[in-house]
C-alpha cells in the first residue's frame, strides 16, 4: 500500500528498498472485488505490510450475513407471490435444450398432483363453474377462462413445439393471445413457460410484470452452432418420432421433432452443402446464404429476442 505522504511514495518507486520498511503505522483498508459473480467485496485489512486474516475474516463474515439476508428477503418475497410466472422466450442456439432438461427435472423433484389438488386449484381460479367442468385435451374450459389442468407440485413447466421461424415476431393480436393465456395459466399454478419468441412486454399489456428469463452467448459461437444446426437438419433428415424413457418419478413419452422443424428446407440438399464447415461456408459467402434458409447464420437473432415487439425493434430484423 503507499502511504499517502511523498516520502512513501518515492520509497515504494524504488525497487531497492524492502516495502515493510514504508511508513505503515496505521492501519488501512483496501476494497477488493472478491466475487465478480455476485458483486460481494470485502475489505483487506493490511498492517505493517501484512494481511490481518482475523479482521478480514471477521468483515467478511459480517458483509455475507448482509447480503444473506437481503437474498432471504428476495426470495420470501418471491414465494409470497400468489402464482409467479417465469417466462423464458428461449434465444435460439444458447445452450437453451440444456437448460429445458434441467428446468424440467426441477419441475418433478417433489411429484405430481392428485386429483383432489388439481381440482382444488381449478376451483380457485375459477375454472369450475356450478360444480361443471368440461375437459378438452387436458384443459379446463370454463367462464370464456382456459386453463391446463396442473399436473406438478412444485410448478408446471409448459414447453412449445412451436420452431417455426417466421412465429417467432408475432403480430400484436397473437402477442396479446400468448400473454393472455399465459397468465391464465400461471393463476392455476405456478408456471415457467418457454417459447422462441421476441420478447414480450406484458406491463405494457396492462399484466403484472413475469419473471423474465434467458440465456445469451458469444455472437460468434452462435453463428458457428447456428450454421451447422440448420446444415445438419437438411442433409440428416431424421423423422420424428415418440420417445419413451424412464426417470426417477415416472415413466413417459414425448415427441421428439427429428429433422422435421425444418422438413420444407429438405431440398436444398447437396453434396457441396453437406460437406461445407463454417469456415468454407463464410469463405464464401454468397454460395452459403443461397444454400441455407436466410436466419440460417444467426444475423441479429440475439437483438431481436431482447429488443422485443416495439416498432423500432423490426429495424433489427431486416
Amino acid at each position: 500500500l503507499a502511504s499517502s505522504n511523498s516520502t512513501s511514495s518515492s520509497t515504494n518507486s524504488s525497487p531497492g528498498l524492502d516495502p515493510r520498511r514504508a511508513n505503515m503505522s496505521a492501519i488501512r483498508g483496501e476494497v477488493s472485488n472478491v466475487s465478480n459473480a455476485s458483486q460481494r467485496a470485502a475489505t483487506v485489512f493490511v498492517y505493517r505490510g501484512r494481511l490481518d486474516w482475523g479482521r478480514f475474516l471477521s468483515d467478511f463474515r459480517e458483509r455475507f450475513k448482509v447480503e444473506e439476508a437481503n437474498l432471504a428477503r428476495k426470495q420470501r418475497r418471491f414465494a409470497q407471490q400468489q402464482h409467479p410466472l417465469v417466462f423464458y422466450n428461449r434465444v435460439p442456439k444458447c445452450g437453451s435444450t440444456s437448460l429445458l432438461q434441467y428446468i424440467d427435472a426441477a419441475s418433478k423433484l417433489r411429484g405430481f398432483l392428485g386429483d383432489r389438488a388439481r381440482d382444488s386449484l381449478l376451483r380457485n381460479a375459477g375454472c369450475v363453474d356450478g360444480g361443471n367442468k368440461t375437459c378438452r385435451a387436458g384443459a379446463c374450459v370454463s367462464q370464456n377462462k382456459t386453463c391446463r389442468t396442473p399436473e406438478r407440485v412444485s410448478f408446471d413447466f409448459h414447453q412449445s413445439e412451436d420452431f417455426d421461424a417466421s412465429h417467432f415476431h408475432p403480430a400484436e393480436p397473437k402477442m396479446r393471445e400468448m400473454a393472455a393465456s399465459m397468465v391464465a395459466q400461471a393463476k392455476v399454478h405456478r408456471s415457467v413457460f418457454e417459447r422462441h419468441v421476441h420478447f414480450i412486454d406484458f406491463e405494457a399489456m396492462g399484466y403484472a410484470r413475469p419473471v423474465y428469463l434467458n440465456l445469451l452467448r458469444d455472437p460468434v459461437s452462435l453463428r458457428t452452432s447456428s450454421f451447422y444446426f440448420y446444415r445438419d437438419c437438411i442433409c440428416n433428415q431424421r423423422p420424428a418420432r415418440m420417445v419413451t424413457r424412464a426417470d426417477h418419478v415416472v415413466n413417459f413419452s414425448h415427441y421428439h421433432a427429428g429433422d422435421e422443424w425444418c422438413k420444407r428446407d429438405w431440398p436444398r440438399k447437396s453434396q457441396e452443402l453437406c460437406a461445407l464447415d463454417v469456415n468454407g461456408c463464410y469463405s464464401n459467402l454468397a454460395f452459403c446464404e443461397r444454400a441455407l434458409p436466410s436466419n440460417a447464420l444467426g444475423g441479429t437473432v440475439m437483438i431481436d429476442f431482447t429488443c422485443g415487439m416495439h416498432p423500432d425493434c423490426r429495424g433489427s430484423l431486416a
